[in-house]
């Protein structure tokens, strides 16, 4: 209902959806996010790999705290939160979902 198909396996999200989303890009590692105050979606696509170990359990971490309850972090399949001892709750291969 909230994505369009654009190819094969390829979504895209309808307008209605995209006109109140915010879209940003930002340095992972400032002091300081300028995000609103809890995000419902994070997509952290093939980004966990280029960090050091200790530095991705920040980052999860970092998410989890800046992400709503019941909120999804979406990584890629080739990375996992597995052994990070993080409270993220997969779902499905590559996303994961904040329950409180």
């Amino acid at each position: 209902n909230y994505f369009l198909r654009v190819g094969l396996g390829q979504y895209q999200i309808c307008p209605e959806i995209h006109n109140r989303c915010h879209f940003t890009r930002m340095n992972l590692f400032d002091q300081k996010w300028v995000v609103q105050p809890e995000v419902s979606l994070t997509l952290c696509r093939n980004v966990l790999y280029y960090f050091s170990e200790e530095n991705q359990r920040k980052l999860v971490k970092r998410i989890w705290h800046q992400t709503a309850e019941n909120g999804f972090l979406v990584t890629s399949n080739t990375e996992t939160l597995r052994n990070m001892g993080s409270p993220w709750i997969m779902i499905a291969p590559a996303i994961y979902q904040k329950v409180v």
